[in-house]
């Protein structure tokens, strides 16, 4: 579903659904999208989710207001695409940035804050100007202990790195709360580096909002709130909601198998080949079924354990000896049918093995170990005889 402006939906019809390696918000069974086509997808399920809250709450999709929407769309839309009208822009919105003027040009540029504009309508912002001069004073410690010097070409070269390095999201809000609130580049990079809150950043962008077409303070006040709340899902990655993470949260079932290591034996604290030997057998009923997901590095009560039990000296090792076990006791041929990612929850290291049906039987040989024909059979993986197997092979392939 594409949507070229504002609209109202039925929430009963937006969904989430988890794909391979990201989350899609669907609706009206189709992917929604941003206003310049792409899909609403994200790693992190807690970013859509909250997104699905706000849609749900608001019954519309406002993409002229600053929201969790606009803020991911514009990424998507631009940045993403490798246009950035901020730093299109640069030049002129440093020069006529009004905190920049004060910060180069102590007490001949005139306050921070320009109140003109809200003295003009006294009534209409009453006790509006004594809170703008409360937060002046935090303004200017802000901006000093963001922009070190006072010299102009050192500060633009200063304002362009430090923008230059803000991740896409946060270059998002930057460009949107400047043209939205026409607060200039500074004020909003101060909100998103968290050198001002939100109700500071609402008080020095009034002035320029005061009027009978500008937004009142409560309003922009409430788009800085939800331009930090739509950034709090970036800056704790250990919160992320990863495809992984969900699946741990399904719990084992007939797609679904949980192993805590791939060759470690725990209760002997040893490496054991029985071990590596579970694996491979889930690895191939999965093949021989429908397909479905091992997760190495996890216990059956869905805690969290990681590879590096297994004692590898880094992750490609890690990857590398899976991947000989497979090529070796499962065959290379089923390589395009298998895919390996690795994701870190808690600190610690969860490998995902991703398996889709084969379109031809899958035997484990495994040195040691005698060949044997794996099919799942509810949660759990076993052997058929090989009556049995001649027959299942003969309906399935």
């Amino acid at each position: 579903m594409i949507l070229n402006k504002s609209g109202n939906i039925d929430p009963q019809n937006l969904d989430l659904v988890m794909r391979d390696s990201d989350f899609v918000i669907y609706y009206d069974h189709s992917p929604l999208t941003t206003p310049g086509g792409a899909e609403i997808a994200h790693n992190d399920s807690r970013l859509l989710k909250h997104l699905m809250i706000k849609l749900t709450l608001a019954k519309q999709i406002d993409i002229q207001t600053i929201s969790s929407f606009s803020l991911l769309s514009f990424c998507k839309d631009f940045l993403e695409k490798g246009v950035d009208p901020v730093n299109e822009h640069f030049d002129d919105l440093v020069s006529g940035d009004p905190l920049l003027k004060a910060r180069l040009n102590p007490g001949r540029s005139g306050p921070v804050f320009n109140a003109q504009k809200v003295l003009d309508d006294p009534d209409g912002n009453s006790g509006m100007l004594n809170l703008m001069f409360l937060g002046a004073s935090v303004i200017t410690k802000g901006l000093r202990d963001f922009l070190p010097t006072n010299n102009a070409v050192e500060a633009t070269a200063f304002i362009r790195e430090k923008y230059e390095g803000l991740r896409n999201e946060k270059r998002a809000a930057v460009n949107l709360l400047s043209v939205g609130h026409k607060s200039g580049i500074l004020l909003p990079m101060l909100l998103v580096l968290s050198q001002i809150s939100p109700s500071e950043y609402a008080l020095a962008a009034m002035p320029a909002q005061s009027g009978p077409s500008g937004r009142s303070f409560s309003e922009v006040h409430e788009q800085a709130l939800k331009t930090m709340e739509f950034l709090s899902f970036y800056e704790s990655p250990d919160k992320k909601m990863s495809v992984i993470a969900e699946l741990i949260n399904q719990g084992e079932h007939d797609k679904l198998e949980f192993k805590s290591t791939f060759r470690w034996d725990i209760r002997q604290a040893k490496k054991n080949p029985a071990i590596e030997h579970a694996a491979l057998k889930s690895i191939t009923a999965f093949l021989n079924s429908e397909g479905g997901d091992l997760l190495l590095g996890v216990a059956d009560d869905g805690s969290i354990i990681g590879v590096e039990t297994d004692g590898f000296a880094n992750d490609d090792k890690f990857l590398l000896h899976v991947w000989n076990l497979i090529k070796t006791s499962i065959g290379q041929d089923v390589s395009p049918y298998i895919k390996t990612t690795l994701d870190k929850i808690d600190g610690k290291t969860v490998c995902r093995v991703k398996c889709k049906r084969s379109p031809k039987p899958v035997f484990l040989r495994q040195s040691g170990f005698d060949e044997m024909f794996y099919i799942r059979i509810g949660p759990s993986s076993g052997n058929l005889e090989i009556s049995e197997a001649l027959k299942y092979i003969g309906e399935r392939f």
